[in-house]
């Protein structure tokens, strides 16, 4: 079976996380604030009683959000996160898509073709290392 990403948009610029550590993708949901949270850290949501930290994954990246229209809720060993992106566009495959390049932002780890765009594809490890530094 082929290792696949998923593709989504913060700002104007696509981006591709694994989509192994997806769990789910949400419209709409209800963020309870964390006072006293790091700002990139926005809130947490509850989904069906596990707790995911929402934190603004286009500032670790260098973007900005400009209209939250997907909650990505990600899984990883023992830690839950979510990001707000703009929206979902699809999936790439990870054997027939992965590109050598130049590494161009943050946490990117190679790149992918996703039709005629390229896409950086970001570090699930060290992104949620990251956020589980701020937390």
């Amino acid at each position: 079976m082929a290792e696949l990403a998923i593709v989504f948009r913060i700002g104007d610029t696509l981006c591709a996380l694994e989509a192994g550590a997806l769990h789910e993708i949400l419209e709409d949901a209800y963020v309870a604030p964390a006072p006293m949270a790091p700002a990139s850290i926005e809130g947490v949501v509850n989904r069906l009683g596990r707790l995911y930290v929402v934190f603004d994954l286009g500032s670790l990246v260098g973007l900005s959000v400009h209209t939250p229209q997907k909650l990505m809720l990600f899984g990883h060993a023992s830690y839950s996160f979510a990001s707000w992106v703009d929206d979902v566009v699809g999936v790439a495959r990870l054997d027939t898509d992965k590109l050598e390049t130049e590494n161009t932002m943050p946490f990117q780890v190679h790149t992918l073709r996703f039709g005629d765009r390229i896409v950086p594809m970001l570090d699930a490890d060290a992104v949620f290392k990251r956020v589980d530094e701020l937390i």
